[in-house]
């Protein structure tokens, strides 16, 4: 009789007692700002975007899973699903496990962003959202019972303006067709305006702002997402503000995308680790591939690390520095957020138009007579007045070196320009311009002192002579202290730590090196012209880093080594 009445006690606490209902869920919850794992404690994402099915990058995901959720130490993984790619050629075949990819996390008590990515920039229109509400149906019925599998409905929708309702509308549709099927997963809406909300310069443009706590008022386990990259320039204070208001509102958030190339989106990212941690906003890169610009090793993905046993890899990227001091919890430091050349990303369009805008009629010429030096340079073609440009940052009130290489094809009745234009918060706006009007390769240089506050800054090629063939090559925009870095001599500490030999080298560069409790981070050359080059490299031993040179051209360079404490450099002879 006592047992039967003690096990009646307890059962009528497990069902009573409101004080244990975070630890009972056993699922992830939405708690206003927060989100609860499992256990009832707070989980801050720390994810990756990795390819999904159908994605266009073919790198299969599966295999990179222990070094993904082991070495890098990602919580989540934000999967890439590009539906409309099914039948496509290029897509057909790619990633379609989706659930090997799916359950390979989910065991791991790794989250599962599944996201669609047909919708970017726009919304569907109403057959479109009977096939979108069908596609997560589908989803939702399988994974309703796995709650580290989320809902990502909608990459990145529509292009811009006040935030519509729209917005609202096409969410709410799918939101109540996962719901129906009884998936309490939880659910991520993105940001209007390609996720970034328009930068919040008008609060009016944000969708999270204006239709949030709908959403959270009428279903559960309603998660917010921004995605940052070039509206989030010089936008650190307009990040914290953002955040804070959201917040206010009682929404939780994270950042669901933001880019790790080596341009504008190094600035971004400096904002996003100086703003979210202390705040324990999530936060989610792009992308594990490294196929596009974002790469976070030096030259390739995040796969691409130089060391798998858990120590900190030395071929990391600036911003994949930043996440792995962030995944593994290792304090930043000044150096971390000091952001050095390049300005822009690309000035000798060796890799193509990457992070390039075209404006219409910029082509890739690789015709020798075209060429200032390597393999390609940008052709601006006759036909109509065109060009190309890029988003780039600059440090408020710092002094500039501003180098390009034009030509004409004829004589044009215009200039043909390369230019940097920015703003301050005013709206003062300043454009240093090179004037070309030469019909055979010349160098032109400018020199300027930025103002005390920048809001947007832009690099652009333009001519307005439509029957001109404009060319530009090796546009090089760096720091007047960095410019006078490719002439300095041998800094004085180098040879106090380090031997680079032989001088002049010509297939590989040895480096010996004695640093006690200090760790080399990167090593590059940097050119005469100030353009970076980061080569091949091998470790010989604890104390040796060997450079290979098949790959660089013959001259001068600056060798560049950059520890967890300072940066030493070098001239270098390459013969």
């Amino acid at each position: 009789m006592k047992t039967t009445f003690f096990y009646s006690f307890v059962l009528f606490l497990l069902l009573h007692c409101s004080c244990g209902s975070q630890v009972l869920s056993q699922n992830f919850e939405v708690q206003g700002t927060k989100i609860l794992d499992p256990e009832g404690k707070e989980f801050v994402i720390k994810g990756i975007n990795v390819n999904g099915p159908h994605w266009p990058w073919s790198r299969p995901t599966v295999p990179d899973a222990d070094l993904m959720t082991k070495v890098w130490k990602f919580n989540t993984v934000r999967i890439n699903f590009f539906p409309s790619l099914a039948t496509n050629g290029c897509c057909r075949n790619n990633n379609t496990n989706t659930d090997q990819i799916i359950t390979t996390f989910t065991s791991r008590k790794v989250v599962a962003i599944l996201e669609n990515h047909d919708f970017t920039g726009k919304y569907p229109n109403d057959a479109e959202l009977e096939n979108l509400k069908n596609w997560w149906t589908d989803l939702a019925n399988k994974y309703k019972n796995n709650t580290y599998v989320w809902f990502n409905i909608m990459n990145e929708p529509g292009s811009g303006g006040v935030a519509p309702e729209r917005w609202k509308e096409t969410h709410e549709a799918v939101v109540k067709a996962i719901r129906a099927t009884g998936a309490n997963n939880i659910i991520v809406l993105d940001g209007h305006q390609f996720g970034q909300e328009s930068g919040y310069k008008d609060p009016k443009n944000s969708a999270i702002l204006t239709f949030g706590q709908y959403f959270v008022q009428n279903y559960k386990n309603i998660t917010f997402s921004l995605h940052l990259y070039g509206e989030w320039i010089y936008g650190q204070e307009r990040l914290t503000r953002y955040i804070d208001d959201v917040l206010a509102k009682g929404l939780s958030i994270h950042l669901g995308e933001y880019g790790t190339a080596d341009n504008y989106s190094k600035a971004v990212a400096v904002d996003i680790f100086k703003v979210a941690p202390p705040k324990k906003i999530g936060r989610i890169a792009w992308q594990w591939t490294g196929e596009d610009a974002h790469k976070l090793t030096q030259n390739s993905g995040a796969w691409a690390i130089n060391k798998t046993d858990g120590s900190k890899p030395t071929n990391l990227s600036f911003v994949g520095n930043l996440i792995w001091k962030d995944n593994h919890e290792l304090a930043f430091t000044n150096e971390d957020f000091t952001l050095s050349a390049p300005w822009l990303s690309n000035g000798s369009f060796e890799s193509n138009l990457d992070e390039w805008i075209n404006f219409g009629g910029a082509e890739v010429e690789n015709s020798p007579p075209h060429l200032v030096r390597g393999q390609k340079s940008v052709r601006i073609n006759s036909g109509s007045a065109s060009g190309c440009g890029q988003p780039i940052y600059l440090h408020p009130d710092t002094e500039y070196v501003f180098t390009a290489w034009g030509k004409n094809n004829r004589t044009p009745t215009t200039s043909s320009d390369i230019a940097v234009r920015y703003k301050t918060p005013t709206g003062t706006e300043t454009v240093q311009v090179l004037n070309f009007t030469e019909t055979s390769f010349t160098q032109k240089k400018r020199e300027f002192k930025t103002p005390p506050q920048l809001v947007e800054a832009f690099l652009f090629i333009y001519k307005n002579d439509p029957n001109v063939i404009f060319y530009a090559d090796e546009i090089q925009l760096l720091t007047t202290a960095e410019a006078s870095q490719v002439t300095s001599i041998e800094d004085e500490r180098f040879a106090q730590f380090f031997q680079a030999f032989p001088n002049p080298a010509t297939d590989m560069l040895h480096i010996k090196y004695s640093l006690p409790s200090t760790s080399i981070e990167q090593v590059y050359l940097m050119d005469s012209v100030g353009k970076i080059i980061f080569p091949s490299m091998e470790k010989a031993d604890q104390q040796e880093i060997n450079i290979k040179l098949d790959q660089v051209g013959k001259g001068a360079y600056i060798l560049l080594i950059r520890t967890d404490k300072a940066v030493f450099r070098k001239k270098v002879i390459i013969q």
